[in-house]
């Protein structure tokens, strides 16, 4: 990101921060209250809010400049920044909610990180999609629902769903990403320096016959509920 000339544009003249990630504790998210932090390894910044929407605003006045777009896709995929941008009253924010089956989500991250507690995942992924659910009701911004099965089985399908949406036309090209020049600053290291270059996309359905029963079980005990009600929204 950094050797990158349209990033070294875009924050040419954007006031540097601690770190790209911010949070907020439990109680102020449950309480609303608008305290927000930067996550700086263990250390917690407190940050001003209305000077961080005011960064963040010229931030992709910025990449709509020097991109020449009209919509900006952050997948940044916090909460807390999205609900924190929501507070703007210059940006139009369109919340696009991905949502995997959990039990898939689980067996990723035994993969992944072996290291890691199942119970954490779990609650990880019920905490992320909990807080989404609050936020929305919180906000009335324009809100898109996609299963993470769905657009792995009809790539095709659900871009153009979602296009819908936002009344924006689907072409073909789209599911060429990787022909394409890409500005991600984070995130999946195989999307954004692909080893080969195809555009196949194919949804890890390993869990079905991998994850062991009782992972499985313990899971659907403690939020099977919210994983039935995402598999059954239309």
């Amino acid at each position: 990101m950094a050797k990158c000339k349209f990033w070294q544009n875009v924050f040419a003249n954007i006031p540097k921060q601690p770190s790209l990630r911010i949070t907020r504790s439990k109680i102020d998210f449950l309480l609303d209250r608008k305290k927000y932090f930067y996550c700086k390894g263990k250390e917690r910044i407190p940050i001003d809010l209305e000077e961080f929407l005011k960064r963040q605003e010229q931030i992709y006045r910025n990449i709509l400049f020097y991109s020449g777009e009209k919509i900006i896709f952050d997948s940044s995929k916090n909460p807390h920044l999205a609900e924190a941008l929501l507070s703007s009253n210059k940006l139009e924010i369109i919340l696009l909610h991905l949502v995997r089956d959990g039990r898939g989500i689980i067996y990723s991250y035994k993969k992944a990180h072996p290291e890691r507690s199942l119970f954490s995942v779990m609650w990880e992924w019920a905490a992320i999609n909990l807080k989404i659910e609050i936020i929305k009701k919180r906000y009335p911004c324009k809100y898109i629902f996609v299963r993470y099965e769905d657009f792995s089985r009809t790539p095709e399908l659900t871009i153009k769903r979602i296009l819908s949406e936002i009344k924006l036309n689907y072409e073909p090209e789209m599911l060429n990403f990787h022909k394409k020049v890409h500005h991600q600053a984070g995130g999946n290291i195989n999307v954004r320096f692909p080893k080969k270059k195809n555009n196949q996309i194919k949804g890890d359905t390993g869990w079905k016959t991998n994850l062991p029963l009782l992972d499985k079980i313990i899971f659907n005990l403690l939020f099977g509920w919210l994983n039935l009600y995402y598999q059954k929204i239309k």
